[in-house]
């Protein structure tokens, strides 16, 4: 079916465990503000972010913590801003979510590895493709994936077809030789995962563990466990 494979990250390769918004974003405050505004007060700054991110499910375009964010919370308060926003962009991450990793996860890769397969990460995310590939890095699998693209560091997300545009023109300059028909793309999420992958014009994997209707019916393949994907990909 092809050769070259690109991911999405929450919920196909990492299992979510949770995500609370307003636990990295006290983090944040406690980190940094606590002595110069309330906890409320900075909550409440907090919230006039909320319309952007309602926005950008209907224009597909995304916010960056580390660009759009960090520097206007600083910028509020007063507060000098540290020097390392990489750092502070993993630890917000780290502090707001959760994950944990199948078996079955780790032996496809390795399986794919061995036979020689192209590996990447789309993922929608707030936070860095460098945050994202630090957390992998914890659960040993960084080392698969050739690049890790975040639609916080393209300024697009999915299912919008500008995010799958501008990873699949970065992968194929990578690979010369291949095509569009070489990539497969690997996701849970119908919205953003199969109805993305299938209007960017990609080979699609749905990985529904959860046995969702595919309605209305996508051109996509699907599978329940993770190795079944090894059926797929030469």
């Amino acid at each position: 079916m092809g050769n070259i494979v690109i991911f999405d990250l929450y919920g196909t390769l990492l299992e979510d465990g949770f995500f609370e918004f307003k636990r990295g974003i006290t983090w944040l405050y406690e980190t940094y503000f606590a002595d110069s505004c309330s906890l409320q007060e900075f909550l409440d700054f907090s919230d006039t972010f909320l319309p952007l991110y309602h926005q950008r499910k209907q224009h597909h375009r995304e916010i960056s913590m580390m660009k759009d964010e960090l520097p206007l919370y600083f910028a509020q308060f007063g507060v000098p801003m540290p020097e390392d926003l990489w750092e502070l962009d993993f630890q917000i991450m780290d502090h707001m979510q959760h994950e944990t990793l199948s078996p079955a996860v780790v032996t496809t890769l390795d399986e794919l590895e061995r036979r020689g397969v192209p590996m990447y990460i789309l993922s929608n995310s707030i936070f860095s493709g460098r945050s994202a590939m630090r957390l992998l890095e914890r659960f040993g699998i960084a080392k698969y994936f050739r690049q890790i693209y975040t639609s916080a560091d393209a300024g697009w997300r999915k299912p919008g077809t500008m995010v799958f545009r501008l990873v699949k023109h970065a992968i194929l300059a990578e690979n010369p030789g291949a095509t569009a028909d070489d990539i497969v793309f690997v996701g849970n999420d119908y919205t953003a995962d199969a109805v993305g992958g299938v209007d960017a014009g990609l080979r699609t994997v749905w990985f529904n563990q959860q046995h969702l209707p595919n309605e209305p019916e996508l051109p996509v393949i699907e599978i329940d466990d993770f190795s079944q994907l090894l059926d797929f990909v030469e």
